[in-house]
């Protein structure tokens, strides 16, 4: 009676498995060829790297290492002259910026004494309008307290000195009072400006009885 061998068994399967390990060898060995042949190129390679390194050191010249020498010289030069460079242009770059600070900084303070000046200006001419209409009012004190507000902004102020003293001279002429104070500032003003004969003559207009004694 015959026996029915299925596949993968028996006699077949051997056979097929004796193919198929003949194969894996032939593989295994193709590989370690290859592998062997790249080893033996790299280590041809740094043989011949090392014998050309060696061959150059002993036949170099004095000439050769002079022009390395001189060659490596004026890189280092180059690099020097370049960093000098840089270092210059830095400096250059912070000392216009420096500069420019300063000029902004000074056109900025410029800027704000001109806008205090107007400031004051404009303040001076209130306070010595004021004076005029208190004065014009017989109001004195207040007249008085304008003008001498006049001349904290403009010291030695001729007009804020001729409010004070006008203020003090009309006072006198149109209620007695302050007529010694009257006659201080007619004669401090005519002291001091001498030249505004104008004034003078009316503020003595105001004292006659004052400058007759």
């Amino acid at each position: 009676m015959s026996r029915n061998y299925k596949p993968g068994f028996g006699i077949g399967a051997s056979a097929q498995a004796m193919i198929d390990s003949f194969r894996n060898n032939q593989i295994m060995r193709s590989k370690h060829r290859n592998l062997s042949k790249d080893h033996q190129t790299r280590l041809d390679g740094l043989t011949q790297y090392a014998h050309t390194k060696l061959h150059f050191s002993n036949t170099a010249t004095s000439e050769d290492l002079k022009a390395i020498k001189q060659k490596i010289e004026k890189q280092q030069r180059k690099a020097s002259a370049f960093k000098i460079i840089t270092l210059s242009i830095i400096a250059l770059v912070a000392t216009v910026l420096f500069a420019i600070k300063i000029y902004e900084a000074k056109v900025e303070g410029l800027e704000n004494l001109q806008k205090e000046a107007a400031l004051e200006k404009r303040q001076y001419t209130t306070y010595i309008t004021n004076g005029h209409t208190y004065l014009e009012a017989q109001k004195w004190d207040k007249a008085y307290y304008e003008f001498k507000q006049a001349l904290e902004i403009v010291p030695n102020d001729a007009y804020a000195y001729y409010g004070i003293a006008l203020t003090r001279a009309t006072q006198c002429e149109l209620t007695f009072t302050y007529c010694n104070n009257a006659k201080y500032w007619a004669n401090f003003f005519i002291d001091k400006f001498p030249e505004n004969t104008q004034q003078i003559a009316d503020l003595k207009s105001h004292l006659t009885y004052e400058f007759s004694n």
